[in-house]
C-alpha cells in the first residue's frame, strides 16, 4: 500500500535509443536513426501465435518473437548491477521521420531475464496525428523529424540485477489497436484496406523513455 501515488520519492530515469542500444548518455556529435517499412497487410501480432478472442496472456508474454521481425526496432540495456524499482508512468519522446503522412507508434517495456525471455512490462500506442491535440489531429510532414511525446500507463515493478531493460518500437499491434492506413484522412476508419500505404520510419538516437525509479529504502 502506498499513501500517495505516484511515489513522491522518486527520479526519472532517462534511456536513449541510441542505436540499438539504451544509454543513460545522451548521444552526441552527428545524429542517427533506425529505420523499418510497416506494412498493414502483415502487421505484428500481439502475441507469438494468435488465437481465437483476445487472450491476456499478452500482457506478460513473451516478446523474443516480436525481435526478429524486420519492422520492429530492439534497444537493449546492459545487465542491470542492482535491483531497480520502478513505479509511476513512462514518459515517451520520440523523434521520428515517416515517409507518408500518419502511422501509429507501439512502444513496449521488456524486462529481458538472463535465461533470454523477454517478459512483457507495459506497453502502449499513440497514433501520430495526435501528437498536438486529441481534438484536432493534423498530418505528419513526409520526410520531417517530428516529436512525439506521450505517456504509458503507470508501471510497479522490479527489474532484477542481472536483467536488461529492453525496448521495443513498432507501428502495429495486432488485434489490439486497429491497423492504420498510413496516411492522413479524417476518419482513418472508412479508409478501404486496398487503399493502405506501406511507411517508411527512422526512429531518431535523440529518442528516449523516462523511467521513474524509487531509490532503496
Amino acid at each position: 500500500t502506498y499513501s500517495e501515488w505516484p511515489v513522491g520519492q522518486r527520479r526519472e530515469v532517462s534511456l536513449y535509443l541510441n542505436r540499438r542500444k539504451l544509454s543513460e548518455k545522451a548521444p552526441g556529435g552527428a545524429l542517427k536513426s533506425r529505420s523499418y517499412v510497416s506494412d498493414p497487410s502483415n502487421p505484428i501480432p500481439y502475441m507469438d501465435k494468435l488465437t481465437d478472442g483476445r487472450s491476456k496472456d499478452y500482457m506478460a508474454a513473451d516478446q523474443r518473437f516480436a525481435e526478429k521481425r524486420k519492422d520492429v526496432l530492439t534497444y537493449r540495456g546492459e545487465p542491470l548491477l542492482t535491483d531497480m524499482l520502478a513505479e509511476g508512468p513512462v514518459q515517451v519522446h520520440l523523434v521520428v521521420s515517416l515517409s507518408t503522412t500518419d502511422a501509429d507508434f507501439i512502444v513496449k517495456i521488456i524486462d529481458e531475464r538472463p535465461d533470454g525471455y523477454q517478459m512483457l512490462v507495459r506497453g502502449d500506442a499513440f497514433r501520430a496525428r495526435y501528437r498536438s491535440s486529441f481534438v484536432c489531429p493534423e498530418p505528419v510532414t513526409p520526410g520531417e523529424r517530428t516529436t512525439i511525446d506521450f505517456t504509458l500507463n503507470d508501471i510497479a515493478h522490479i527489474f532484477q540485477a542481472g536483467h536488461r531493460i529492453v525496448v521495443q518500437v513498432q507501428s502495429s499491434w495486432y488485434p489490439v489497436m486497429a491497423v492504420s492506413p498510413q496516411f492522413f484522412q479524417e476518419n482513418p476508419y472508412l479508409v478501404p484496406a486496398s487503399d493502405y500505404q506501406t511507411c517508411r520510419i527512422r526512429v531518431w538516437n535523440d529518442s528516449r523513455i523516462d523511467i521513474p525509479v524509487v531509490p532503496k529504502s
